[in-house]
């Protein structure tokens, strides 16, 4: 079995007692049943806290009862996890034990990464200055015979190739982080209109027409070929006539606000910022032209090297994985946007934060996941050729008028 993790993934250290928003408060923590079982064994004063803690539901998940300010029973005053102090590391559940490591699985092939929503996690990512490249390994397949595709293996390397396509543009220095958003979402919008075809028409010749459509994906994968992207995005910005960025952003952050907020405070600064719309589009256009734009490239990476495969997989919807990919990097910007107008200046320090909440009220609800997806499809204002405005049009600095 194949296994691919980003460069950073073997460098991961809990933070433990120094973390400044730790993992074991405001979190379910649920048990695995291996893991309950076996603290149902634990003897002496710390068996009987593990037994009094945990609890079944309806569903018969095992979680830990929470206490004041939502801590994990066994999160103690000076930071440190009473279960690992007197029983080890290997004492932990599943969840805790890898958290936030997450693992996504395909036949012969496992993917690792880690959670923005662990501040560590997230300083990772965020302190790459070079293009993030990948590890690839190979470890026994813990099936023996490993799963069935479920569908042709040419569709399997099509969808690899396209994601590999992606990750070169994203990471194509020659054109600010923007315009390689707006390529990005050009190569999705071609993906959405030729994958459909290719496999309604493919049947003896599927073979055939799946290594046609690898081929003409890999030719994107060139930097030369990359302009045509751009040139897409130039003529869709052409097409949809002058908009109102203000408006745009106005609608990115009244979608965010609307999604049901984990933790108090998320809806109310989104709607802080919704309330100075002129003064953040200003902001956010200096963000735009002063900007490197490193950090903005490894956050895209991250969302479209985790999202993508999935989309496509499961509900053959590459156009909403590049989407979100572009939505999650805009939304990130704004808040930026927002931290400049008030500070004058973004930190490290602010961006980890920035990722980190977004993460747990985004990707880490799957019903708010959801909830985006549809609006993505349904609310004027997120539809690809505003976004592609938003991020290439002239009277924001950008490349097209």
């Amino acid at each position: 079995m194949r296994v691919k993790q980003p460069s950073y993934y073997p460098s991961f250290r809990c933070s433990a007692e120094s973390c400044q928003d730790s993992c074991c408060i405001g979190w379910e923590i649920s048990l695995d049943s291996e893991t309950a079982n076996r603290y149902r064994r634990v003897e002496d004063s710390l068996g009987e806290r593990l037994r009094k803690a945990m609890q079944v539901t309806e569903e018969n998940e095992t979680l830990f009862r929470l206490g004041l300010d939502q801590r994990c029973p066994f999160l103690n005053p000076d930071g440190l996890c009473d279960l690992i102090c007197q029983l080890g590391k290997d004492s932990l559940g599943e969840i805790c034990r890898e958290h936030p490591r997450f693992h996504q699985w395909y036949p012969g092939f496992r993917e690792d990464g880690l959670g923005l929503c662990c501040e560590e996690a997230a300083r990772l990512l965020l302190s790459q200055e070079k293009p993030l490249e990948f590890i690839l390994t190979e470890e026994p397949d813990p099936e023996g015979e490993g799963e069935p595709l479920g569908f042709s293996p040419e569709r399997a390397r099509l969808l690899w190739a396209a994601r590999t396509t992606g990750l070169r543009i994203l990471q194509n220095r020659r054109y600010p982080v923007w315009e390689r958003l707006a390529m990005l979402l050009s190569f999705g919008g071609m993906l959405e209109e030729f994958l459909p075809v290719v496999e309604s028409e493919a049947g003896q010749d599927c073979a055939k027409l799946y290594t046609e459509a690898e081929g003409l994906v890999r030719e994107y994968a060139s930097p030369d070929r990359q302009d045509g992207l751009l040139e897409m995005a130039g003529q869709i910005v052409s097409d949809s006539g002058p908009q109102d960025r203000q408006r745009i952003i106005g609608g990115i952050l009244a979608c965010f606000s609307a999604l049901e907020p984990n933790r108090p405070g998320w809806p109310e600064r989104l709607e802080e910022l919704h309330s100075k719309q002129a003064l953040l589009a200003g902001s956010w256009e200096e963000i735009r032209r002063e900007d490197s734009g490193m950090a903005y490239e490894q956050l895209a990476v991250y969302f479209f090297d985790r999202y993508f495969l999935d989309s496509c997989w499961y509900w053959d919807d590459p156009m909403g994985a590049v989407a979100f990919c572009a939505l999650s990097v805009l939304l990130l910007s704004l808040l930026d946007a927002g931290i400049k107008l008030e500070k004058g200046a973004v930190s490290l320090e602010d961006r980890i934060e920035s990722a980190k909440n977004y993460s747990r009220e985004v990707e880490y609800s799957l019903e708010n996941r959801e909830q985006l997806g549809e609006w993505l499809v349904e609310d004027e204002e997120l539809q690809p050729e505003r976004l592609i405005w938003m991020l290439t049009a002239e009277e924001q600095g950008g490349r097209f008028s």
